[in-house]
């Protein structure tokens, strides 16, 4: 009763004090003021969200999770073969040096389907890491280094899920 009597009057520092909660039992829905309704609306708001709303979060959620994890698999098979063609790349350059060194030749072995190189003849095995694969070797699976700095020509390719990287050694003995 009160809080009617302040409102038509147009005194409303009683009714900004009183909390939404101790001010609903006394509206009565046709007579409420806008302020009143105002007081409503806002409890209703700040007690939380709903089930359709925690729904909805969680569904967004799952959403971007399951886009994030989606993309982390290829890119992390990138990144190995990327490792990988430059512990081959390392493996031929150091076989190329053995033959220089040497002045005798020097061979690399590699076969399809292996996630390791050997420089031979000293026996030093190079592993390409995990999940990656040479999917590409020449038809002997030896890339061999002359002492007079000559090589055979050939091409080892390497993947991973999609990802693939390729190392080519020309007759000059030059490794790209």
């Amino acid at each position: 009763m009160e809080l009617r009597c302040a409102t038509r009057r147009g005194d409303t520092r009683g009714v900004n004090a009183i909390s939404p909660m101790a001010a609903s039992p006394l509206l009565d829905a046709p007579r409420a003021t806008g302020l009143q309704r105002k007081l409503l609306r806002q409890d209703r708001f700040q007690r939380g969200v709903s089930l359709l709303d925690t729904c909805a979060a969680l569904a967004l959620t799952a959403t971007a999770t399951l886009a994030l994890l989606s993309g982390v698999r290829p890119l992390a098979c990138a990144i190995e073969v990327e490792a990988a063609r430059s512990t081959l790349t390392s493996a031929l350059l150091e076989a190329r040096r053995s033959a220089y060194l040497r002045a005798d030749n020097t061979t690399v072995e590699a076969a399809v389907g292996s996630n390791q190189v050997r420089v031979m003849p000293a026996g030093s095995t190079r592993s390409l890491g995990q999940g990656v694969v040479l999917t590409s070797v020449p038809a002997d699976g030896n890339v061999q280094f002359r002492a007079n700095g000559l090589a055979d020509n050939a091409t080892l390719q390497l993947g991973c899920g999609r990802a693939t990287a390729s190392v080519v050694v020309n007759q000059r003995g030059g490794v790209r």
